[in-house]
């Protein structure tokens, strides 16, 4: 069973979602890729407890894009066009939509009992919606802000937007066709680790990240206030849904909830010093 619910949210445009985050401490979704891989050794098992996790949402059709590029692309659900069975494991219909060949941040979802998922280990999960659309996404560090830029205190772009937010609110807008209703997008963010867990330190063992934590310190306090990042002598703590926030603002976002924006403090992520603590993020729409 999920330990952490976010309960029912329904927004002004009547979409009614909710956010589960599934125990467990390793849910990478990399075995489940292709259709066949729910019968593999690898992917049986994890194809049976995501079937069972979205099972108890009432969930029909599950889509998983693979955010391993940190691009800030929103896909159209139509685009993770691998259907993989997993609700055959406990004998469903559920399926499992990927597509590794497109990494992307975020998808929307259409219908009713549709899920998005992510493996997470303390990024941040977006939903925004616009009227009768809803978009889900991945917003890592690197999601929300672009290692050139930062490397480069803003001289250099690495990707024509700094941040998965301009990805989120161009595709709403796209899809609403009018851009005066941005003052009609609504934003959650869940299940991001807290800035006390976020530590970068000046001095890194690994010589580049380093570099990298240095100079974020420069551009995050060029570009981002006192609430987005606490810093010491030593190394900055990042603290993600600030930002997100600051960000989707600074677009003329005026509705961005933050009160389930972070992980339980009982919660593992991928900070805790050996690498693991993965969970299952699942955002479903009812409505």
């Amino acid at each position: 069973m999920s330990f952490l619910t976010s309960g029912l949210v329904t927004t002004s445009g009547g979409v009614v979602f909710g956010a589960a985050l599934a125990a467990g401490t390793d849910w990478s979704l990399a075995p489940l890729q292709e259709p066949g891989d729910e019968l593999k050794a690898q992917g049986f098992q994890l194809a049976a407890n995501i079937a069972r996790e979205l099972s108890t949402l009432a969930v029909d059709r599950a889509y998983a894009p693979s955010p391993v590029k940190f691009n800030g692309t929103i896909l159209q659900p139509d685009e993770l066009n691998k259907a993989i069975r997993i609700g055959d494991m406990i004998g469903s219909p559920l399926i499992l939509y990927r597509n590794r060949d497109k990494p992307a941040d975020g998808t929307f979802l259409i219908g009713a009992r549709d899920a998005g998922i992510f493996s997470v280990g303390g990024c941040p999960v977006i939903v925004a919606t616009c009227g009768e659309h809803l978009v889900f996404a991945h917003a890592g560090r690197d999601c929300l802000l672009d290692r050139q830029r930062v490397l480069t205190n803003g001289k250099e772009k690495g990707r024509p937007h700094e941040s998965v937010v301009n990805a989120v609110v161009s595709a709403l807008l796209k899809k609403s066709r009018m851009d005066t209703d941005i003052k009609n997008i609504c934003v959650h963010v869940f299940f991001s680790i807290r800035p006390e867990d976020f530590y970068h330190p000046f001095e890194h063992p690994n010589t580049n990240s380093g570099v990298y934590n240095r100079a974020l310190a420069t551009y995050a306090r060029r570009n981002y206030d006192g609430t987005c990042i606490i810093h010491d002598r030593q190394g900055i703590y990042l603290d993600l849904p600030p930002i997100i926030a600051h960000q989707f603002r600074q677009l003329g976002v005026r509705s961005v909830n933050l009160d389930s924006a972070y992980l339980p403090t009982s919660a593992s992520h991928t900070r805790n010093g050996d690498g693991k603590g993965r969970h299952l993020a699942m955002i479903v729409r009812y409505q």
